[in-house]
């Protein structure tokens, strides 16, 4: 299984500030490219699951629902359907801790 960027980059982020590492160009240039679509996107995206259907609703909270999720609006769809497809599957111990990733994409959401 595939796991999103928005899960790797928390700890990723955390790595870059325990090394002090500088960028090489062509992370500078990726981290531009994040930044823009970041950018490009605002708000979040509440996805609920009702049954074995999925609801995605845009949103301007980051609140998470007891049944689904909330992440930034600029997540990739791809790496989001992974998402739905372990939530579906996990335990409500796994399902909380995927609200606790999503939080952690929200989070990143610059509120205008």
């Amino acid at each position: 299984m595939r796991v999103p960027s928005f899960l790797r980059r928390p700890f990723s982020s955390m790595n870059r500030s325990a090394t002090q590492r500088s960028a090489s160009r062509s992370d500078t240039l990726l981290s531009k490219i994040g930044e823009a679509r970041r950018t490009r996107s605002s708000g979040f995206v509440t996805y609920r699951l009702s049954g074995t259907t999925w609801s995605r609703s845009s949103t301007a909270s980051p609140e998470q629902p007891s049944d689904g999720f909330t992440v930034a609006a600029y997540e990739d769809e791809d790496e989001l359907e992974v998402l739905c497809r372990a939530f579906e599957r996990a335990d409500q111990q796994g399902r909380h801790m995927i609200r606790i990733i999503a939080e952690l994409s929200a989070m990143a959401v610059n509120v205008k």
